[in-house]
């Protein structure tokens, strides 16, 4: 995607289909036709790799809570989360989100 000063914005055939794969990808190649962004394709596909990896997370424990019924989720990330988890797993928990052993 680039800015032409007589044609105007100019989409190409890869451009139309990262639209497809990801509208995100698009409003940060527009933003950066624009000037309105630098472009930092080691941090912007980071992030857009974290962004998509939460959503996939949150779809795979849907389905799992549709199957196994709802998970004991650890919230904690310090020394009481193995603690919640071993809790969990005595109480006979069927499923267990982000537990840490």
């Amino acid at each position: 995607m680039r800015s032409d000063s007589r044609l105007g914005l100019v989409v190409s055939t890869t451009d139309l289909l990262k639209y497809l794969a990801c509208e995100e990808l698009t409003a940060l190649d527009l933003l950066r036709v624009r000037g309105e962004v630098v472009a930092d394709p080691v941090a912007g596909a980071s992030l857009l790799a974290a962004k998509k990896g939460l959503v996939s997370e949150a779809d795979v424990l849907d389905i799992l809570e549709q199957r196994y019924d709802r998970a004991t989720r650890i919230s904690s990330r310090d020394s009481a989360a193995f603690e919640e988890t071993v809790d969990a797993m005595k109480a006979g928990a069927g499923l267990i989100y982000q537990g840490l052993l």
